[in-house]
């Protein structure tokens, strides 16, 4: 599995870095500060998660149906869980890693009874 985090708070990196570790253990996780257009365009990650305050990549990832088979968008501004579509998830910061773990487990649940 395969995870990019873009978040511009640098200070919260070492969070989801100790998030992602209990999540995910030894699976591959990147975090960055910003992620431009060709990193977008390239990205094939499993799970990318994007807070909306790095606005030109919430913008281009939101637009770009190929960055990501999940997109997670995350803000502590966001009340509620919203999913727009079956790959688009709004989530508020305090629930970002509950809900990741409740998708990852679903979707394990899927593969297995395919």
């Amino acid at each position: 599995m395969h995870i990019v985090v873009i978040d511009n708070k640098k200070h919260r990196h070492s969070w989801h870095k100790d998030q992602l570790e209990q999540l995910i253990g030894d699976n591959v996780y990147e975090r960055y500060e910003s992620f431009s257009k060709e990193q977008i365009s390239k990205c094939n990650a499993d799970y990318v998660l994007v807070h909306v305050n790095n606005t030109k990549e919430f913008s281009r990832i939101e637009s770009d149906a190929e960055c990501g088979k999940n997109r997670i968008y995350f803000s502590g501004g966001y009340r509620k869980y919203y999913k727009r579509t079956k790959n688009d998830h709004y989530v508020p910061i305090k629930q970002l890693y509950e809900i990741i773990k409740s998708l990852i487990d679903d979707s394990i649940l899927i593969n297995q009874i395919v």
